[in-house]
């Protein structure tokens, strides 16, 4: 995103990304945006982008998932189904670092975060986005999924005959940017 500073977390640490180009040394890793589909890139972008614009500083946790990392994450608890939009580039998980009242300590649930994640979930679905907060049985306020009524088993098999930009049909629009 142009200009925008964005927080990427990967395995091996924390990657500090402005307008699209890696402050520092970038590992490849499950929090690469470009390894999103093209439409939830364009979405989770604006989305970046109108959160800054809002005074709030995301950071990307997650993108793509394969199946041993999303096997390892249900075997843990911290996931209920056995496949994942993310396993499709159609789910982003994130942080929020800063707010427009000042910086916070990501994960730690305070009502700061907690309204900090509220707010910026908004700007996502006002870009096109379901935020896992408004689940009602395993709620994940640090995720965002595109708006598709695709079913997940439907978004995977399409992304496994299809690759990474396969048809999205059905799609509700939104003017993103």
């Amino acid at each position: 995103v142009a200009g925008v500073p964005v927080w990427l977390w990967g395995a091996l640490g924390v990657v500090l990304v402005i307008g699209g180009k890696p402050a520092a040394k970038a590992i490849k890793h499950q929090f690469d945006l470009n390894k999103l589909h093209p439409e939830m890139r364009r979405r989770v972008e604006a989305w970046i982008a109108d959160s800054a614009a809002a005074g709030y500083e995301v950071g990307i946790t997650e993108t793509l998932r394969g199946a041993e990392r999303q096997k390892e994450l249900e075997t843990g608890g911290k996931s209920t189904v056995k496949t994942s939009y993310h396993q499709s580039g159609l789910a982003i998980d994130f942080v929020v670092r800063r707010t427009p009242s000042g910086k916070i300590t990501p994960f730690k649930e305070t009502p700061q975060e907690l309204a900090a994640l509220s707010a910026v979930a908004q700007i996502g679905k006002r870009n096109g986005m379901r935020w896992g907060g408004d689940w009602k049985s395993f709620r994940d306020g640090y995720h965002l999924e595109i708006d598709t009524p695709l079913r997940i088993t439907e978004a995977f098999a399409r992304y496994q005959s299809q690759g990474p930009a396969f048809a999205l049909t059905g799609l509700p629009r939104y003017v993103v940017g």
